[in-house]
C-alpha cells in the first residue's frame, strides 16, 4: 500500500472519524488525492477549516512532512483538479456536479491563501506578466522592467 499524507480509514472497516478518507474495499491508494477532495465535497464549506487541520495533525504527527510541505501538497491539489474541471466539457453530462465542486474548491482554495503564512506563490509564480517585463521591439528579447 502507498504512504500517504492523509489519515485513512482501513479496508472493509468503518471511519473512526468522519474526516478520514479511503474507499470501504480498499482499493483506493493511488487516488488519495481524488478521496481527499471527495470527502472535502461531502462535508461543505463549514467544516473545511477543520477538515484541512485534522488532516495537517496526521500529516504531521507522523513524521511525514512539515506544516509547509502540507500546505503546499494541498494547494497544488486544489489547483491541479479546478484546471482539470474547467478544462472538461460545459455539455458534459457530469457539468452540473462539476460547478458545484469547482465552487467549493474554489471557496476551499481562498481559506488555503486566507492561511498562507509559508511563502508558497503557487505555479502562478512562473507566468510572467505584462506589467513584469517587456519585450524590446525589432530584437524579440524580453527586457526586465526597473
Amino acid at each position: 500500500m502507498r504512504d500517504t499524507y492523509f489519515k485513512i480509514h482501513r479496508p472493509f472497516s468503518r471511519r473512526k472519524h468522519r474526516y478520514d478518507i479511503g474507499s470501504p474495499i480498499g482499493f483506493w491508494n493511488l487516488y488519495d488525492d481524488n478521496h481527499f477532495l471527495n470527502r472535502l465535497y461531502d462535508i461543505g464549506n463549514e467544516e473545511q477549516e477543520a477538515y484541512y487541520h485534522y488532516h495537517m495533525e496526521h500529516a504531521i504527527g507522523t513524521g511525514k512532512c512539515s506544516e509547509a510541505e502540507f500546505y503546499e501538497l494541498v494547494r497544488e491539489i486544489v489547483a491541479d483538479h479546478i484546471e482539470f474541471i474547467r478544462k472538461q466539457s460545459p455539455f458534459s453530462h457530469k457539468h452540473a456536479r462539476n460547478r458545484v465542486n469547482l465552487k467549493c474548491l474554489r471557496t476551499f482554495r481562498d481559506y488555503l491563501i486566507s492561511i498562507n503564512t509559508y511563502g508558497y506563490r503557487g505555479h502562478h509564480h512562473h507566468t510572467l506578466r505584462y506589467g513584469d517585463c517587456h519585450i524590446e521591439k525589432g530584437t524579440g528579447r524580453k527586457k526586465q522592467r526597473a
